[in-house]
């Protein structure tokens, strides 16, 4: 398996590698999309993109084959030559479905005017164009069509640790892990991290963790109370997490009780 790292983000490419990270429990996110068809926004495809901590718990601890390829890009646009043939490939096979598709809507638009008697016109007028481009379509693969990965570059030896984690974050996630808990990214409800009990399309995620804190740091009275008040909100229990001087997470779990 291999994982690129575009900068410091760890991405996978490829479906099949993709699938072989959720079952042992490695989730990331989505974040292939197309530009010229915004509404695929909210269903994004590969690139699959992961936490840097993601990425180092593969390297040390997961039961699987993972090679690191700090290239800042895609093995198979490195090769401008080859980059290019992929890039013409792709557009040609786009204009040839796109006109396969512009065939067949006039030919169902043509039997429609007969069954109702009407002539069709034989040269469309601009609005006909126009209105019969916007319900074009363009087909996406459900599989992966990299080339042969026997073309592929000898995979870089670069050590784990120039992925962007600091050691408390990485602890973190490990120890979340090793409790069993799915992790995944936590922003949007005001953590580090939102575990979960299993896959997330089977289970409810009833835990926020918040950025890991200095064992002698202290914490802030507000902050908690902010923190603890938006986990309430999205259903979730918020859990203050710490990092000792011997490496050890520890965790305290917030809640809201009835007072008087």
């Amino acid at each position: 398996m291999r994982i690129i790292l575009c900068g410091d983000t760890p991405l996978v490419f490829d479906l099949s590698d993709v699938r072989r990270l959720r079952q042992h429990g490695v989730i990331g996110v989505l974040s292939g999309t197309l530009p010229t068809l915004s509404q695929q926004n909210a269903f994004a495809s590969i690139p699959l993109r992961l936490m840097p901590e993601e990425a180092l718990w593969l390297v040390r601890e997961a039961p699987i084959d993972v090679e690191l390829v700090p290239s800042g890009q895609p093995w198979f646009t490195q090769d401008q030559t080859t980059a290019l043939r992929l890039s013409s490939a792709s557009c040609k096979a786009m204009r040839s479905s796109l006109a396969a598709q512009r065939v067949q809507r006039r030919a169902q638009q043509a039997k429609k005017l007969q069954e109702r008697g009407l002539p069709a016109a034989t040269v469309p007028t601009e609005q006909e164009t126009r209105l019969l481009d916007a319900a074009l379509f363009v087909h996406t693969a459900d599989t992966p069509s990299l080339p042969d990965q026997e073309a592929m570059p000898p995979a870089s030896a670069a050590p784990p640790l120039q992925l962007a984690c600091t050691d408390s974050h990485y602890i973190l996630y490990k120890t979340l892990r090793e409790q069993g808990y799915v992790v995944s990214p936590g922003g949007r409800f005001g953590g580090k991290y939102v575990v979960y009990p299993g896959d997330p399309l089977r289970f409810h995620s009833h835990i926020v963790v918040s950025e890991p804190l200095a064992a002698d740091e202290p914490l802030d009275f507000l902050h908690v109370v902010a923190e603890a008040r938006l986990a309430t909100t999205v259903k979730k229990t918020w859990v203050a997490s710490a990092v000792d001087q011997e490496g050890s997470a520890r965790f305290y779990s917030v809640e809201w009780a009835g007072f008087g």
